[in-house]
């Protein structure tokens, strides 16, 4: 790889992280107002999904662009590409990168959640104990409460 192609392909690289990170920030108010303390966590949550994903959209779509202009077929050549078989390094690459990912999203949400403090359905029992008279006294009102319904 020559000089110019390295700085091409940094500079898309560059200006794709730029650019996303700024999406990343404009996806706040693309949300709705916050109602709950939880809400700036899911947030965040989804302004790191928006920047992962432009990122990578903007990454293939500059590769595109930098191979469409770059490396053009000559005139009138109609012979084809050389056959690359076997590439050992890429396949590894391309496919941990997208496991990296994965994990690295999967990491940040459950640490969203966790800070989030739910506990689930086991903290939701009932922290009020009725006696037997309360018992007594609630079913009578509902007893009553349903016969005036029928009078009416």
């Amino acid at each position: 790889m020559n000089i110019r192609n390295i700085l091409s392909l940094s500079a898309i690289a560059l200006t794709s992280t730029v650019v996303s990170l700024g999406i990343g920030r404009i996806a706040y108010y693309w949300l709705p107002t916050q109602a709950t303390a939880e809400s700036r966590l899911i947030d965040d949550v989804i302004s790191f999904l928006i920047s992962i994903g432009s990122f990578i959209f903007l990454g293939v779509i500059g590769v595109l662009i930098y191979s469409l202009v770059l490396h053009r077929a000559d005139n009138f050549d109609i012979t084809d590409g050389s056959p690359i078989d076997g590439n050992i390094t890429l396949e590894i690459i391309w496919t941990a990168i997208p496991i990296f990912l994965v994990f690295w999203i999967a990491g940040y949400s459950y640490q969203i959640y966790e800070g989030m403090g739910i506990q689930g359905k086991e903290t939701f029992t009932q922290s009020h104990i009725l006696t037997d008279e309360q018992v007594t006294e609630n079913t009578t009102q509902n007893q009553d409460a349903a016969t005036n319904k029928h009078d009416v």
